[in-house]
């Protein structure tokens, strides 16, 4: 009991020393190399910390041990706790992207390196470990020379003082902020994969020694386990927090009830341009309405231009956060669109609800691709290989948020509105949205030959 005790305290003394260590130097990382994927390294780093304290504490064969260095990893996880990686996200720590400053570490790098008189001289064995260390050292004073603490007094992504910092420029911000996203998925992913060790451990070692093992401390641990569980379905739920705080800031927000706002952010101008459009459609102005080009510069080009678009539509987001972003965006369309609809009592005709449908699955469509990303000839990768990857994101969660607008345009090219019994919808179906029984009633009416009396007998039974 007494060197478990030992154990367990140095073991948690040294993740804390190591974790503080991370902070420090935290900085964005590529996930892949080359790609523009970036991740904070203090989230990997604690990871790889976490998992080899546990695997070592479940190399002592202690229990104690094991549950013991398991409550710390926990905390360093817990949302709850004061400090921790849930603080640091929500911090921005080594969430900074500066494409200028990597692109110039880089030369720097691949250039002639800086070199010292003792170097010069031969000292220092040649250009081993030790030149290198002296370089860096170099580097780091030639730095310091220039460099300026914050006012506040410490870092926001590690380090001693600030560094001479250029002014970022819209891509940095943007990658600055999908790093941030990407660290809270991987956060996530994080406690996913702790909780399973500690769930291993209880499946193979635990039930072996169940007759010697104490009750107590199987019991801790499999608290530890519940509790990383929990940690990271909090990071899942911090994501949506934040991802719909940065379409806020990229995309503008829109309140349907209010007057329409004079904005040049996206989804401003989606709400203006579906206020404007015309539905009761006869053949002649269908044809105008109809074209592709009027569409694309109407609603998709507002969104592909978003600057955040753009970015994660060229894989500079983890698929788990450019699902996130598209589906948090896919559902606001949507409330757009409908409420806008129903609020403004757009007349419809035939035609205008088949121009409606068609700019539906346009904004479908767009919001899909930006879940599975463009394919872009450049790297290499055809739409064949793309399509038999194993990292490809389902895109039923975006069908899913716009089921709601696909109903009604069904609805609102109903030849009759009896035809709508016929179909037999499910209302409220498990698992996709539906619309409601009065939504139903108010789309139909909508239709400029539809009669109240005939949307009343079909709407009158539906629950």
């Amino acid at each position: 009991t007494e060197l478990s005790l030992r154990y367990s305290t140095l073991e948690t003394t040294l993740l804390q020393f190591n974790y503080q260590n991370a902070i420090n130097m935290a900085k964005p990382i590529e996930i892949i190399l080359g790609k523009g994927v970036y991740v904070p390294s203090v989230v990997e780093d604690a990871y790889y910390l976490g998992q080899n304290a546990v695997e070592r504490a479940i190399g002592t064969r202690s229990e104690r041990s094991v549950w013991t260095v398991g409550h710390f990893v926990c905390e360093l996880w817990n949302p709850t706790m004061g400090e921790g990686i849930y603080r640091a996200l929500l911090d921005g720590v080594g969430c900074d992207v500066d494409l200028a400053s990597a692109t110039d570490n880089m030369g720097k790098a691949l250039g002639s390196p800086k070199s010292s008189p003792a170097r010069s001289n031969g000292e220092g064995g040649g250009g081993g470990f030790a030149n290198a260390f002296l370089a860096a050292f170099d580097d780091d004073l030639d730095s310091a020379e220039v460099a300026s603490p914050r006012a506040n007094g410490g870092p926001r992504s590690g380090g001693g003082y600030a560094r001479r910092r250029r002014r970022l420029t819209e891509e940095d911000k943007i990658l600055s902020e999908l790093c941030t996203l990407n660290g809270i998925h991987s956060a996530s992913a994080a406690c996913t994969s702790l909780s399973d060790l500690f769930a291993s451990y209880l499946e193979e070692g635990g039930a072996r020694q169940a007759e010697s093992s104490s009750s107590s401390s199987v019991s801790m641990i499999q608290t530890a386990r519940e509790e990383l569980s929990g940690s990271s379905r909090s990071y899942k739920s911090l994501l949506v927090d934040q991802a719909k705080r940065i379409i806020a800031g990229w995309c503008g927000t829109v309140d349907v009830r209010g007057p329409p706002k004079i904005s040049l952010f996206p989804l401003p101008r989606l709400h203006k341009f579906i206020l404007a459009e015309q539905y009761d459609l006869d053949n002649a102005s269908f044809v105008t309405a109809e074209s592709y080009d009027r569409i694309e510069a109407g609603l998709l080009l507002v969104l592909r231009q978003c600057p955040l678009i753009r970015e994660i539509m060229s894989g500079k987001a983890d698929g788990d956060v450019a699902l996130t972003v598209a589906q948090d965006l896919s559902a606001q369309i949507v409330d757009i669109i409908l409420g806008t609809v129903l609020k403004e009592r757009k007349r419809f005709t035939d035609l205008g609800a088949l121009l409606l449908s068609k700019q539906v699955r346009y904004l479908q469509d767009l919001m899909c691709t930006v879940v599975s990303g463009e394919t872009n000839p450049e790297d290499g990768a055809s739409e064949d290989d793309i399509a038999g990857s194993d990292d490809l994101i389902s895109t039923v969660p975006i069908l899913d948020k716009f089921e709601r607008l696909r109903e009604a345009t069904t609805i609102l090219q109903l030849e009759r509105p009896s035809d709508w019994s016929a179909m037999a919808y499910t209302v409220g179906g498990e698992g996709r949205d539906k619309l409601k029984p009065d939504e139903i009633k108010a789309v139909m009416l909508l239709r400029v030959d539809f009669s109240e009396d005939a949307v009343a007998a079909v709407c009158g039974g539906l629950k």
